[in-house]
C-alpha cells in the first residue's frame, strides 16, 4: 500500500467515525449548526476580556458540552 492509499483509508474512516458518532446521538444537520454556533458565540466571548488563556479555554470547552447536552 503506498502513501496516498494509506492517507485515503485514513480520510474514509476518520469521516466515517464522524458520521457514526452523529448517527449514534441522533443529531441533525440543524442541531451540530447550533452546537457550533452556540460555542463559538457564547464560548468565543471571554476571548475578548482580559482572562488567562487556560480560563478562556475552560469556558469554551464547557459551553461546548452544555450545547452538546441541550441539543440532545
Amino acid at each position: 500500500m503506498d502513501e496516498s492509499n494509506r492517507e485515503q483509508v485514513l480520510q474514509a474512516s476518520m469521516m466515517g467515525d464522524i458520521r457514526e458518532d452523529i448517527q449514534f446521538l441522533g443529531l441533525t444537520i440543524k442541531d451540530i449548526g447550533w452546537i457550533i454556533g452556540l460555542t463559538l458565540i457564547i464560548g468565543g466571548f471571554p476571548f475578548t476580556l482580559p482572562a488567562p488563556f487556560w480560563l478562556k479555554l475552560f469556558w469554551m470547552i464547557v459551553v461546548f458540552i452544555v450545547s452538546l447536552y441541550l441539543c440532545q
